[in-house]
């Protein structure tokens, strides 16, 4: 009988409403991982985009268009196997069977759309494994371009999982409006994040540790830090406090929109959002009573290399013929992979609310 391999080359991809992200990993069958590349570019999928509404023409154009560089990426780096999920931008367009029929078509690529829910359960996968059992309060927030994800963990029970509505590409293209002066855009700003908790009836307990992730929480950490090029082992543990947050945000809106995408750690393609990320981030800080945020530079793109890490050989095992099927991409084995290094492209661009146990 042949040896089952031992390793396989495979890729994942994060389809967010703002970027894109990869990392590509040599995964082993004892259990190993050896990172071989990460990178984001920010297409802007979702840019204008409204529940129910159909994406722009030109934003599905910037997408393919980096899909097709990061597939180009993977076949240099000789990856078997690739898993991509999309987020709230995919769950809420009208037209995103075409989006996925079309990915299929013309790049060969398979795309899964996640719901609120199974997003946040996949970076709570990323970020934590599976033994962990929290001895006090731990809220967990992804803050996106179109929606944020909450996990709340506590002794003894099982992790709460919240998919808000909110994030920065839509409070920007809501509130950010020509001819309105920028101050009363972050006043309204204000007043919806604050309303979308509400409607969703999201109360959030004291926490007696928060971690955030996502482009606003890294972004706050490299201009604390004034990171001059993106470093993830710096920006990865980095606590960053209220006080900090508020300091920064104060800068910004001092400057001008065009001199924003030269402060230091800023890159030039979140210059227009960052504001609306600090706004929701601020927000959540005040409903949790946090006075400092843990930042951390896993995720989603973590959760999905955790549940292929198994599932791969498992499905070798059992049938030669069967190729990363759906049901093996939506295992959650919770396993915490090493960090990779950071690549970031310079390419430009632009659910529902829900709680679960």
């Amino acid at each position: 009988m042949a040896r089952e391999r031992e390793k396989i080359r495979a890729a994942f991809i994060d389809l967010g409403t703002n970027s894109v992200r990869w990392l590509a990993a040599e995964l082993s069958s004892e259990g190993k991982t050896k990172m071989l590349g990460r990178g984001l570019a920010y297409p802007r999928l979702g840019e204008g985009l409204k529940e129910g509404g159909k994406l722009k023409p030109e934003a599905v154009e910037r997408t393919f268009k980096e899909l097709a560089g990061v597939l180009s990426e993977f076949k240099k780096l000789g990856v078997e196997r690739t898993v991509c999920a999309a987020t709230h931008s995919l769950r809420v367009a009208a037209d995103r069977k075409d989006f996925v029929k079309e990915a299929k078509k013309k790049l060969g690529l398979e795309i899964e759309v996640l719901s609120g829910r199974r997003e946040a359960e996949t970076i709570f996968a990323g970020v934590f494994p599976p033994s962990f059992r929290p001895d006090r309060e731990v809220i967990l927030a992804d803050v996106g371009g179109g929606s944020t994800e909450i996990i709340v963990a506590r002794p003894g029970s099982a992790p709460d999982f919240f998919s808000l509505p909110l994030g920065c590409v839509a409070l920007k293209d809501a509130y950010l409006l020509p001819g309105r002066p920028e101050k009363d855009s972050w006043q309204k700003m204000e007043e919806a994040a604050a309303r979308v908790f509400e409607d969703q009836g999201v109360c959030l307990p004291p926490a007696g540790k928060t971690t955030g992730l996502g482009g606003t929480f890294t972004t706050l950490a490299a201009i604390g830090l004034r990171l001059k090029e993106y470093v993830p082992e710096k920006v990865d543990g980095h606590v960053i406090t209220a006080g900090k947050v508020a300091s920064i945000r104060h800068e910004l809106e001092r400057l001008r929109p065009e001199e924003r995408g030269k402060t230091a750690g800023l890159s030039a393609s979140r210059a227009d959002i960052i504001l609306p990320g600090i706004i929701i981030a601020q927000e959540l800080m005040k409903r949790t009573r946090s006075d400092r945020v843990r930042i951390s530079d896993r995720g989603l793109l973590f959760g999905l290399l955790a549940a292929a890490a198994g599932s791969f050989f498992r499905q070798q095992a059992t049938s030669s013929e069967r190729t990363g099927s759906g049901a093996d991409r939506r295992r959650i084995l919770r396993r915490g992979p090493e960090r990779p290094r950071w690549r970031e492209s310079r390419s430009r661009g632009a659910g529902s609310g829900t709680r679960s146990r």
